[in-house]
Protein backbone atom coordinates (compact mmCIF):
# COMPACT_ATOMS: atom_id res chain seq x y z
CA UNK A 1 0.00 0.00 0.00
CA UNK A 2 1.48 3.17 -0.65
CA UNK A 3 1.73 6.11 1.69
CA UNK A 4 0.86 9.78 1.88
CA UNK A 5 4.11 11.56 2.65
CA UNK A 6 4.48 13.74 5.69
CA UNK A 7 4.00 17.06 4.23
CA UNK A 8 0.71 18.55 5.02
CA UNK A 9 -2.43 18.13 2.87
CA UNK A 10 -5.42 20.48 2.10
CA UNK A 11 -8.64 19.14 2.17
CA UNK A 12 -11.62 20.47 0.46
CA UNK A 13 -15.09 20.83 1.55
CA UNK A 14 -16.10 17.35 0.23
CA UNK A 15 -13.71 15.83 1.82
CA UNK A 16 -14.79 17.15 5.30
CA UNK A 17 -18.57 17.08 4.23
CA UNK A 18 -17.95 13.24 3.42
CA UNK A 19 -16.11 12.21 7.13
CA UNK A 20 -18.86 14.03 8.91
CA UNK A 21 -21.35 11.32 7.75
CA UNK A 22 -22.44 12.95 4.46
CA UNK A 23 -24.00 9.11 2.62
CA UNK A 24 -21.53 9.01 0.74
CA UNK A 25 -19.79 6.23 -1.04
CA UNK A 26 -16.19 7.72 -0.09
CA UNK A 27 -17.20 8.06 3.57
CA UNK A 28 -14.84 5.65 5.40
CA UNK A 29 -12.13 6.67 3.57
CA UNK A 30 -12.41 10.46 4.49
CA UNK A 31 -13.32 9.39 8.49
CA UNK A 32 -10.44 7.41 8.21
CA UNK A 33 -8.42 10.36 6.65
CA UNK A 34 -9.59 12.94 9.85
CA UNK A 35 -8.70 10.49 12.63
CA UNK A 36 -5.36 9.88 10.83
CA UNK A 37 -5.32 13.73 11.12
CA UNK A 38 -6.28 14.03 14.64
CA UNK A 39 -3.81 11.43 15.99
CA UNK A 40 -1.15 13.17 14.30
CA UNK A 41 -0.50 11.07 11.76
CA UNK A 42 -0.90 13.13 9.02
CA UNK A 43 -0.61 16.77 8.66
CA UNK A 44 -3.22 18.60 6.98
CA UNK A 45 -5.28 21.91 6.69
CA UNK A 46 -8.26 23.53 4.91
CA UNK A 47 -9.69 27.39 4.82
CA UNK A 48 -12.27 29.28 5.94
CA UNK A 49 -13.94 28.85 2.62
CA UNK A 50 -14.06 25.38 3.03
CA UNK A 51 -15.69 26.06 6.46
CA UNK A 52 -18.31 28.66 4.88
CA UNK A 53 -19.25 25.89 1.96
CA UNK A 54 -19.50 23.36 5.44
CA UNK A 55 -21.82 25.29 6.89
CA UNK A 56 -24.05 26.04 4.54
CA UNK A 57 -24.12 22.53 3.35
CA UNK A 58 -25.12 21.24 6.55
CA UNK A 59 -28.22 24.41 6.44
CA UNK A 60 -29.47 23.38 3.36
CA UNK A 61 -30.13 19.83 4.80
CA UNK A 62 -31.43 21.43 8.24
CA UNK A 63 -28.91 19.84 10.79
CA UNK A 64 -27.82 23.89 12.39
CA UNK A 65 -26.83 21.79 14.88
CA UNK A 66 -24.16 19.72 13.31
CA UNK A 67 -23.16 23.32 11.91
CA UNK A 68 -22.54 24.45 15.34
CA UNK A 69 -20.29 21.49 16.67
CA UNK A 70 -18.34 21.14 13.57
CA UNK A 71 -16.88 24.66 13.08
CA UNK A 72 -14.88 24.84 16.16
CA UNK A 73 -13.78 21.07 16.01
CA UNK A 74 -12.89 21.96 12.69
CA UNK A 75 -11.04 24.87 13.38
CA UNK A 76 -9.17 22.85 16.53
CA UNK A 77 -7.65 20.10 13.75
CA UNK A 78 -7.55 21.80 11.11
CA UNK A 79 -6.60 24.99 11.84
CA UNK A 80 -5.42 27.86 11.89
CA UNK A 81 -7.84 28.48 8.86
CA UNK A 82 -6.33 30.35 6.09
CA UNK A 83 -8.45 32.53 4.50
CA UNK A 84 -8.73 33.37 0.29
CA UNK A 85 -6.12 36.20 -0.81
CA UNK A 86 -6.30 38.27 -4.24
CA UNK A 87 -3.34 36.10 -5.37
CA UNK A 88 -5.08 32.94 -4.51
CA UNK A 89 -8.20 34.15 -6.98
CA UNK A 90 -5.12 35.58 -9.64
CA UNK A 91 -3.75 32.16 -9.24
CA UNK A 92 -7.30 30.32 -9.75
CA UNK A 93 -8.14 32.56 -12.88
CA UNK A 94 -5.30 31.87 -14.72
CA UNK A 95 -6.09 27.71 -14.05
CA UNK A 96 -9.67 27.94 -15.30
CA UNK A 97 -7.77 29.45 -18.10
CA UNK A 98 -5.84 26.64 -18.57
CA UNK A 99 -7.70 23.87 -17.55
CA UNK A 100 -11.14 23.76 -19.16
CA UNK A 101 -13.86 21.85 -17.12
CA UNK A 102 -11.88 23.06 -13.86
CA UNK A 103 -14.92 24.08 -11.21
CA UNK A 104 -14.18 27.88 -10.06
CA UNK A 105 -14.33 26.36 -6.02
CA UNK A 106 -12.16 23.88 -7.24
CA UNK A 107 -9.45 26.39 -8.54
CA UNK A 108 -9.61 28.26 -5.56
CA UNK A 109 -8.85 25.61 -3.68
CA UNK A 110 -6.05 24.52 -5.24
CA UNK A 111 -4.68 27.62 -5.48
CA UNK A 112 -4.91 28.19 -1.51
CA UNK A 113 -3.40 24.55 -1.07
CA UNK A 114 -0.08 25.62 -3.79
CA UNK A 115 0.11 29.50 -1.83
CA UNK A 116 -0.02 27.41 1.77
CA UNK A 117 2.75 24.85 0.54
CA UNK A 118 0.50 21.88 1.01
CA UNK A 119 1.81 18.72 -1.06
CA UNK A 120 -1.70 17.65 -2.18
CA UNK A 121 -5.16 19.05 -2.54
CA UNK A 122 -7.37 16.34 -1.08
CA UNK A 123 -11.11 16.45 -2.91
CA UNK A 124 -13.94 13.88 -4.18
CA UNK A 125 -14.58 16.16 -6.97
CA UNK A 126 -14.26 14.92 -10.74
CA UNK A 127 -10.17 17.16 -11.59
CA UNK A 128 -10.29 17.34 -15.66
CA UNK A 129 -6.38 17.75 -15.93
CA UNK A 130 -3.30 16.04 -14.81
CA UNK A 131 -0.81 17.95 -13.52
CA UNK A 132 -2.24 19.45 -10.64
CA UNK A 133 -1.16 18.60 -7.30
CA UNK A 134 -4.50 16.80 -6.53
CA UNK A 135 -5.42 13.25 -4.66
CA UNK A 136 -8.89 12.30 -5.65
CA UNK A 137 -10.57 9.97 -3.41
CA UNK A 138 -12.44 7.37 -4.28
CA UNK A 139 -14.77 4.70 -1.99
CA UNK A 140 -12.41 2.52 -0.11
CA UNK A 141 -9.15 3.60 -2.07
CA UNK A 142 -7.05 0.98 -1.51
CA UNK A 143 -4.11 2.70 -2.66
CA UNK A 144 -4.25 5.32 -0.37
CA UNK A 145 -2.99 5.50 3.08
CA UNK A 146 -3.13 7.90 5.75
CA UNK A 147 0.09 6.88 7.78
CA UNK A 148 3.12 9.48 7.92
CA UNK A 149 5.21 8.26 5.78
CA UNK A 150 8.89 7.44 7.69
CA UNK A 151 11.42 10.01 7.35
Amino acid sequence: MSRVDSQRLYLDTSVIAAAMGRDWPESPTCKELLRAVGAGRVLATTSAESLRELLAILQEHDEEQAALVAAPALEALLGPLAHVTATDALLASEMLGQCPGLSTRLAVHVAMAARLGCSALVTLSQVPTQGLPVLCVAPADPALSWERSSP
